[in-house]
């Protein structure tokens, strides 16, 4: 069977088993409305140059996909040996006619046809996993299928990233430096690393103990400041670098500034880009008072959560390396 692969956003359905596929896109709602936070809809309806789609544009145009997807999916696991052609991809053209729908009302639409594919994908048997499509001149699986739901909607999760880093209203361009490093075989806290040695799988030697919240490759890296959590010292909070489970500390950065589809250049090398808040979790309740492991949450308090990275650019990290947001 055909395997997807896309150099642009590196991903990859190797890596995608059917977990972090349901995972993936019944996540994929609050990241876009994260990626868009606290931006005007005059913003979001605006074009960065007139043949990219605005960010509403996008999705729009995402919850349609996931919607055909779906459609797809019902249909070659009742209809053995369709053969179809590949609608000609669709793209933004200058003299379009104004979009009228709104961001919110996209990523609404988004969530809506994840749900139902993620419903569809839930009752799937092993027959049902081994139909297939000839879509052109290529056969393709119904694995083939949901992972394009993927990677449709996160492309384009970074697509209204760049878009909107365009129009001034993505995280600035700041400098900062990587304070420690972290990877661990499991469990928190993690040890503190001389180097890490960064893969499109995260940190090479670092792992998830538990994989049904963490482990996907838009989760390669946990990333959360040194200068966050020194003010939670501050509070009274018994908290130190790497008690979290953070792979990089990195200091001197407005961490409020981040958001999903931020890019972030560390050391010489690598290069990663922002998919996730990362939620609070239970096993942290030794680092806070009383047990309050949600003063990390980004919805009690936006620039305090720890965020996950997917991994753009492999390479090699060290403490005391420059770090650099929106680099050129």
């Amino acid at each position: 069977m055909t395997i997807e692969t896309c150099a642009e956003c590196r991903f990859d359905g190797a890596h995608y088993n059917r977990t972090d596929i349901r995972r993936s896109l019944t996540s994929m709602a609050v990241r876009w409305r994260w990626a868009a936070e606290d931006i005007d809809e005059s913003v979001l309806a605006q074009r960065p140059a007139p043949n990219v789609w605005s960010a509403a544009e996008y999705a729009g145009h995402t919850a349609l996909v996931i919607a055909s997807l779906h459609e797809l999916l019902k249909l070659m696991t009742t209809e053995p040996g369709l053969k179809l052609e590949v609608p000609y991809p669709t793209d933004a053209q200058a003299d379009d006619a104004p979009y009228k729908e709104t961001f919110e009302e996209g990523v609404d639409l988004i969530e809506k046809y994840a749900t139902v594919i993620d419903k569809t994908i839930a009752g799937l048997d092993e027959e049902h996993w081994r139909a297939t499509v000839q879509l052109d001149d290529d056969i393709v699986d119904s694995d083939w299928v949901v992972r394009h739901a993927v990677h449709d909607s996160s492309h384009h999760l970074a697509d209204i990233a760049r878009g909107l880093h365009a129009l001034g209203a993505g995280a600035p361009r700041s400098s900062g430096a990587v304070a420690e490093l972290f990877a661990s075989d499991g469990g928190v806290p993690k040890q503190p690393i001389d180097e890490a040695v960064v893969g499109c799988r995260g940190v090479e030697g670092d792992r998830q103990a538990e994989r049904k919240h963490h482990g996907r490759v838009w989760q390669a890296l946990s990333l959360w400041s040194a200068d966050v959590v020194e003010r939670l010292r501050h509070e009274g909070h018994p908290i130190a670098l790497g008690n979290t489970g953070e792979n990089v500390s990195v200091q001197g950065i407005d961490w409020r500034s981040l958001r999903p589809g931020t890019r972030i250049a560390l050391g010489d090398n690598v290069l990663v880009e922002v998919s996730a808040y990362a939620a609070p979790c239970k096993k942290n309740a030794g680092w806070f008072l009383d047990g309050d492991f949600n003063r990390m949450s980004h919805d009690r308090e936006p620039g305090v959560s720890r965020v996950y990275a997917s991994v753009l650019r492999d390479g090699v990290i060290r403490p005391n390396d420059p770090v650099v947001v929106e680099p050129d």
